[in-house]
């Protein structure tokens, strides 16, 4: 007993070391995590490859994104100070149809505005009847020397209000009118920025709504009269009265 015990004290120094076994695993041990370092490195390489190539395809998603900025042959609503609220635009829409697809300076160009009344509204008129009524009227603004020479208002329909003898004069369902502008002859920009403005009373048989605005607006080119001009929206416009044969 007492040479057992002698002996593991001896020996107590070599407690914790490897055996002999696993000192012969230990080089496949260091291949093993060299090859898994090596791994590690292709894999982080390819990560980072496709994380570059992936910001590129976002990139390129947030440039196309982007809006293209084309040029305006529309004329669209615009929101101003004088715009009318929001119930209104639902009552009362408008569109704008040039005759020519640019403006000729010097020389009268042809618009036509359609308006579209929501059933079982109307509006007043021009000029408006009673009196006391407020009329529509369409304005023109641009930034550039464009005026507007003439507003053709169409007739009027008669519209009759329980109790009141004298019948409305009021434009529903789809209005027409007609305008002509007439760009400066020396006007030195290369397009014109216009605003239609209508201003309008909407009413039905029950209620009144506040006189209100709509803007519809658009940019349009301006050219000269030997530039190549040409004709567009002939089915919004009346045809020309033929002229009788003497």
């Amino acid at each position: 007993m007492k040479a057992a015990v002698r002996r593991a004290k001896e020996n107590s120094h070599l407690r914790g070391l490897p055996s002999p076994s696993y000192l012969l695993l230990f080089p496949l041990f260091v291949c093993v995590m060299r090859d898994a370092r090596i791994q590690m490195k292709k894999l982080q390489s390819k990560l980072f490859g496709a994380v570059v190539v992936l910001s590129a395809i976002c990139a390129s998603a947030k440039a196309d994104d982007k809006p293209v900025v084309k040029e305006q042959t529309t004329f669209r609503p615009v929101l101003s100070p004088e715009s009318a609220p929001a119930r209104v635009p639902k009552l009362v829409t408008a569109k704008v149809y040039p005759r020519y697809n640019k403006l000729v300076r010097g020389e009268k160009c042809p618009f036509a505005l359609e308006l579209t009344v929501k059933d079982g509204w109307h509006i007043n008129a021009n000029p408006s009847n009673p009196d006391y009524t407020i009329p529509t009227v369409v304005t023109v603004r641009s930034k550039q020397k464009v005026k507007l020479k003439q507003v053709k208002y169409p007739r009027h329909s008669l519209h009759r209000m329980e109790g009141e003898d004298d019948p409305y004069h009021v434009y529903d369902g789809k209005v027409m009118i007609y305008l002509l502008l007439v760009p400066d002859a020396n006007e030195s920009a290369s397009k014109a920025e216009v605003e239609f403005h209508i201003r309008f009373q909407a009413c039905n048989d029950e209620e009144c709504i506040k006189p209100a605005t709509v803007t519809i607006g658009g940019s349009m080119k301006l050219a000269d009269s030997d530039d190549d001009i040409k004709l567009q929206h002939a089915d919004k416009f009346p045809k020309p009265k033929k002229k009788r044969a003497k």
